[in-house]
């Protein structure tokens, strides 16, 4: 069935909510733990800004290029949407080499004290979730855009990214059954 009553947007809905609930329970812990404890946290001082700054304009910026490969695809224009999701790929592997250089940096382990636990926790469950969607972005960018449902485009980027115009017009998408199949030549 199309629109709101779908089993993928209901499926996409529980996925969604799901995670956004235990990424919810592992932030709350972590605040109620630096609450808690005893000693000086987060142990080594407060984080510096620089490299997990970049990383999260690299990952943002991926975001604003997977919307834009949506609403290329809804205007049928093929291969500026394949040089967009292909360009918030790359994005998305840069912040990972970017985010493994900086677990390796730490001077603390998983298994160090309470702190080091919590952050490769939260940090390992928010790579486990770019490395899903960028699996998924490039299953999107190997099939052939021009007979990708658009609601396929949206569901993707429901999952990937939650930025607001892109869950916005995925969501429309999605109510409206908005199931035909681009047949175009790139």
């Amino acid at each position: 069935s199309a629109g709101q009553l779908s089993s993928g947007w209901w499926g996409m809905m529980a996925t969604i909510v799901t995670e956004a609930s235990l990424f919810g329970y592992l932030i709350f812990s972590y605040l109620y733990l630096a609450s808690q404890t005893g000693q000086h946290w987060p142990p080594e001082g407060l984080p510096k800004i620089g490299i997990g700054g970049l990383n999260t304009c690299v990952l943002l910026s991926s975001s604003v290029f997977v919307c834009l490969c949506e609403r290329l695809v809804r205007r049928r224009r093929i291969r500026w949407a394949v040089a967009s999701m292909a360009f918030a790929i790359v994005l998305w592997i840069v912040f990972a080499g970017i985010q493994l250089k900086e677990w390796h940096d730490h001077p603390y382990g998983i298994a160090s004290n309470l702190y080091g636990s919590l952050y490769f926790t939260i940090t390992a469950f928010h790579m486990i979730h770019v490395a899903v969607g960028l699996v998924v972005l490039a299953f999107l960018l190997a099939w052939p855009l021009t007979l990708l449902p658009v609601v396929t485009m949206s569901l993707a980027v429901l999952f990937g990214l939650g930025c607001g115009f892109g869950t916005a017009s995925g969501v429309r998408a999605l109510r409206r059954g908005d199931w035909q199949v681009h047949r175009l030549r790139p």
